[in-house]
């Protein structure tokens, strides 16, 4: 080699050391179910089978039944349609859960429709 070679070399800078990364307990790990490989879960209360089951009640009666309550009237949309479903959806909160529903659904109904007509305006 010549002396500029070696003049060169002495001048190259050396790369930065490459920071390893950081170490990771995979045994640490967090998970809704415990630590990763963790066979220690909660167990499900006695009885259960661990599946989510369904209330053993009727629906009606998992939902309090709120009687003749005064119900606020909704404010007027100007659409007698609309003003109407809105007006059986306020009453329809003394009936039982099931006639909600139906009711909710039958007022949803028309809201999309209504929104629709507006879209193709």
């Amino acid at each position: 080699m010549s002396s500029t070679d070696d003049a060169h070399d002495a001048h190259e800078i050396a790369p930065a050391p490459v920071p390893s990364p950081p170490h990771v307990d995979e045994t640490r790990a967090v998970s809704p179910h415990g630590p990763a490989g963790s066979t220690n879960r909660p167990s499900p209360p006695s009885g259960s089978t661990g599946q989510s089951e369904p209330s053993r009640l009727p629906v009606d009666e998992r939902h309090e039944d709120l009687g003749d309550q005064p119900v606020e009237e909704p404010p007027a949309t100007g659409d007698d349609d609309l003003d109407a479903a809105l007006g059986e959806l306020a009453q329809a909160q003394n009936r039982s859960f099931e006639e909600r529903v139906d009711t909710g659904e039958r007022v949803h109904r028309l809201l999309q429709g209504r929104l629709g007509d507006l879209g193709r305006a």
